[in-house]
């Protein structure tokens, strides 16, 4: 049998690639967390305190860095045009506090009150559930990146002719220190994520005691 020959790429669309071995990019810190959690819930047997300090250290860690992989991959598949949208009509109180909770299991360290005045009985949306989900959930860690913790996030909503306004906004001590690759990440992905389900993304607002970010998506 002859040789077959080998064929070594001279370049690689980035986007592609990514968004295509999403799997292998995350199952490794799936696994990581999977153990992790197991030897931290005392099932292979007792831990000292130390250890266990360096384990949620590891754990936290680890859970930031699949984070950072979720966003690479949905930055990838927005830029490919990939995303699948399925519009329903949301209720949107009840969607705002599902993502609220979300964003607190993804983000267990953060000293963070966050407030949601959004109140129910509004008319739905028509968006897409996990998108709009991912929308809040990203707006909240971009508005949080300008300001030092404790802190606090207020989440509110305006009603005008044919679409809901809905204003997230961070108070506390100002941060001088905000992260360019979390700001250009999480605002990337918000403005395309608004966008796909039919919104506008109408203001963004550096404020004395933190930022705001304001969109509007439309009445069902």
């Amino acid at each position: 049998m002859a040789n077959a020959t080998l064929e070594i790429p001279t370049q690689v669309e980035l986007a592609r690639f990514v968004s295509h071995w999403a799997h292998d990019l995350r199952s490794p810190f799936n696994h990581i967390l999977g153990f992790t959690k197991i030897v931290l819930n005392g099932q292979d047997g007792p831990l000292t305190d130390l250890q266990k300090e360096d384990l949620t250290t590891a754990y936290n860690s680890s859970l930031r860095a699949l984070s950072l992989v979720n966003n690479l991959i949905d930055i990838a598949r927005l830029i490919e045009k990939e995303k699948e949208i399925n519009l329903v009509e949301l209720g949107v109180a009840q969607t705002v506090e599902q993502s609220v909770y979300q964003w607190k299991k993804f983000n267990p360290l953060k000293e963070i009150q966050v407030e949601n005045l959004i109140e129910p009985g509004t008319s739905p949306i028509l968006a897409d559930e996990a998108q709009f989900r991912q929308t809040i959930s990203s707006l909240m860690a971009y508005v949080t990146e300008f300001v030092e913790k404790p802190a606090k996030i207020s989440l509110q909503g305006s009603v005008e002719p044919k679409v809901f306004v809905i204003t997230i906004q961070s108070n506390g001590q100002k941060s001088r220190h905000q992260s360019a690759f979390d700001l250009e990440m999480y605002g990337f992905i918000s403005r395309a994520l608004i966008e796909l389900q039919g919104g506008v993304l109408r203001s963004q607002e550096e404020t004395a005691n933190g930022a705001l970010v304001t969109f509007a998506m439309p009445f069902a």
